[in-house]
C-alpha cells in the first residue's frame, strides 16, 4: 500500500486531500509546522508530524521532511500550499524513492507573483485586465489619470483577496498611491476591475499536457468582499478551459493548478485575474463532482497515468481517449508499482466537458456566518436535472469524520491564547515526537 505524505496538515484543504487518498486505499501521513493540526483529528490520516516553518528556516524544513520520508517509507510527497515552491527548489535533495508531481521552481515563482503572472499570461496570448505597477503610475501622472476605473490595488504577493483595495475613480487611485510608501508602491499594482461573472478552472497537468479539469463558480464568500469561497456550484466554461490549457502548455506546467477568470458579458472572452499554482481551497467542489485530483495526482506520480480499467467519461480534444495521454495505448500502464492500491477511481480529462453541472458544495460553518439564508435555501433545493437534493459535500463537515469540524474552532481559540501567554514551541525533529497519531 503506497504511503503519501500530505503537507499543510493544519488546513481543511489537507483534510479534504487526505479523505480522497484514504478512500482510494493510500496510507496517508500528514505534517504541519503548527501545533494541533486539523489532520491529527481525522480518521483519514494514519499519523501526523511537526516540522520547521519554511518561512523561518527553509533548510531545517527540508531536513525535517526528508527525515519523515526516509523513516516512514513515503512513496509520494504532496505539498499543497506555499511549501510547493520550497520543495521545488530543493527537490534534488530527495531520493528517487520519493515521487512528486510538481512544477519547476522558476514557474512557481512566476505564478506566485501576481504582476508577473499577468505578463506570462499575456505572452501566452491570454486576455488579461489592464494593469500597471503602482510605482510606474506614481511616476507618470498622465498614465495615472488615464488608468481605467473602477480598479483594484492588489499586492504582488498575496493570499486570496487580502490586502486588496477598490478604487472607484482616478481621484481615489491617486489618493491610494500617494498614501503608499515607496516600498508599498513596488509591492502593489493596479488592475482594471472587469465586469462579468467569475468562473474557476482547475486542472492537473504533466509537462503542459492536461490530464483532467473541472469548472465551477463562486456563489458566496466570507467575508463577502474578497473573502474565501463558502458556496460554489459546477458550471461549464469551455473558453476559460481553453485559455488555461494554453497558458499551462506555454509554461510546460506539471501538477495541479487553479485559475480564476472573468467572462466578458459582451464578447464571452475569458480574462485571467488570478492563478493558484498549487491545490486550491475549494478542492471539495471537484472531488464532490467526481474529479478526484489528489488520487489522480498520486497515481501519475507513481507512474500509473491518470486512467485505469474503469474507462473514461468522455474526451477532450488533444488529450486522448478517456484521459490517456497521446501515445499511451488504452490499458497500458507506465510501470505501475505493485504497492499502488487496486481499484482507485479512474478519472478522465473529458470530465470537464461531460460531467453534470449544478453540483454544489459549501464550507458549512463559514457559510452560516456569511449568508445563512442562502445556505439553507441551497440545502433544501434540487438543481435542475440533479437527482440529489441540496449540497453534495462540505469542506468542514463529514459525518464519517466529525472531529475536525469541532477541533477547527477550538484550535483557533487555543492558538490565540497560546500566542498571548507564550511563544509557540514546535517539535521539528521529524521523528514523530510531539505529533498526534491516529490509526
Amino acid at each position: 500500500m503506497s504511503v503519501v505524505l500530505v503537507l499543510g496538515a493544519e488546513t481543511m484543504l489537507a483534510r479534504v486531500v487526505s479523505r480522497s487518498l484514504h478512500r482510494a486505499g493510500f496510507t496517508v501521513l500528514a505534517a504541519s509546522s503548527t501545533p494541533w493540526p486539523i489532520c491529527a483529528y481525522s480518521r483519514y490520516v494514519r499519523r501526523t508530524f511537526t516540522h520547521a516553518d519554511p518561512k523561518h528556516d527553509e533548510s531545517r524544513f527540508i531536513d525535517d521532511i526528508r527525515r519523515i520520508c526516509e523513516t516512514q517509507g513515503v512513496d509520494v510527497l504532496l505539498p499543497i500550499l506555499r511549501e510547493c515552491a520550497v520543495i521545488a527548489r530543493h527537490r534534488h535533495l530527495f531520493g528517487p524513492g520519493v515521487r512528486m508531481l510538481l512544477g519547476d521552481a522558476a514557474t512557481l515563482a512566476d505564478f506566485g507573483d501576481k504582476y508577473r503572472t499577468y505578463e506570462v499570461a499575456r505572452d501566452a496570448g491570454l486576455a488579461v485586465p489592464e494593469y500597471r505597477r503602482a510605482a510606474d503610475l506614481a511616476a507618470d501622472p498622465a498614465a495615472l489619470a488615464a488608468f481605467p476605473c473602477p480598479c483594484l490595488a492588489k499586492p504582488v504577493w498575496g493570499w486570496g483577496g487580502y490586502g486588496m483595495h477598490e478604487c472607484a475613480s482616478p481621484q481615489e487611485v491617486a489618493a491610494r498611491i500617494t498614501a503608499m510608501t515607496d516600498r508599498q508602491r513596488e509591492d502593489y499594482f493596479m488592475q482594471q476591475r472587469m465586469p462579468g461573472d467569475v468562473v474557476c478552472v482547475a486542472m492537473l497537468c504533466e509537462a503542459g499536457q492536461m490530464h483532467a479539469c473541472d469548472t465551477f463558480r463562486i456563489v458566496a464568500s466570507y467575508p463577502r468582499r474578497h473573502g474565501q469561497s463558502t458556496l460554489r456550484e459546477s458550471v461549464r466554461a469551455d473558453a476559460a478551459v481553453d485559455a488555461l490549457r494554453t497558458l499551462l502548455a506555454h509554461v510546460g506546467w506539471t501538477g495541479p493548478c487553479q485559475a480564476d477568470f472573468i467572462i466578458d458579458p459582451v464578447t464571452g472572452t475569458p480574462y485571467l485575474i488570478d492563478i493558484n499554482a498549487r491545490y486550491w481551497n475549494s478542492l471539495i467542489q471537484s472531488t464532490a463532482r467526481g474529479v478526484d485530483f489528489p488520487v489522480m495526482h498520486c497515481r501519475m506520480a507513481l507512474g500509473m497515468g491518470d486512467a485505469g480499467g474503469a474507462g473514461g467519461a468522455g474526451d477532450v480534444p488533444g488529450t486522448g481517449a478517456a484521459g490517456v495521454s497521446p501515445g499511451v495505448p488504452r490499458g497500458v500502464s507506465r510501470g505501475v508499482p505493485p504497492s499502488v492500491p487496486d481499484g482507485a477511481p479512474d478519472m478522465s480529462a473529458g470530465l470537464c466537458a461531460d460531467m453534470d453541472t449544478g453540483v454544489s458544495t459549501a464550507w458549512f460553518s463559514r457559510a452560516l456566518r456569511g449568508d445563512p439564508a442562502l445556505l439553507l435555501r441551497r440545502l433544501f433545493s434540487r438543481p435542475q436535472g440533479q437527482a440529489v437534493r441540496g449540497i453534495a459535500a462540505f469542506d468542514d463537515w463529514d459525518v464519517r469524520d466529525p472531529l475536525p469540524f469541532f477541533a477547527w474552532p477550538l484550535r483557533h481559540l487555543l492558538g490565540r491564547i497560546a500566542s498571548r501567554v507564550a511563544p509557540h514551541h514546535y517539535a521539528t525533529d521529524g521523528t514523530g515526537r510531539g505529533e498526534a497519531c491516529r490509526s
